[in-house]
């Protein structure tokens, strides 16, 4: 997933028009959204459909968060790179011991 050059504008004017604050505010509603149709998904509901658009949704606005909080974008793909490779690490030892026990 990615905003294309062309949406770029949008979400700025967004931000420019709604405000910091109300974006903000919505952000954390979608992320709701997106937490309420996982668990009912969880609970063993058919929503597929629901857990995309909400996934949309909270996309948009991850990147209006971006583009508020971390506009040069560094701050932000540094901690990817750090967490992905905690995470790759993780699964390393987790692969590791998995392969201890088996034996």
């Amino acid at each position: 997933m990615k905003i294309t050059n062309e949406q770029k504008p949008i979400l700025k004017k967004a931000v420019e028009t709604c405000g910091q604050g109300m974006q903000v505010a919505i952000a954390i509603e979608e992320m709701a959204e997106l937490i309420k149709e996982l668990i009912k998904n969880a609970r063993g509901g058919n929503n597929e459909r629901h857990i995309c658009e909400e996934v949309a949704d909270v996309f948009i606005m991850l990147s209006q968060l971006e583009m508020m909080f971390d506009p040069q974008g560094g701050e932000i793909k540094k901690n990817i790179h750090n967490k992905m490779t905690r995470l790759k690490l993780r699964l390393n030892q987790l692969e590791k011991t998995k392969k201890e026990g088996a034996e």
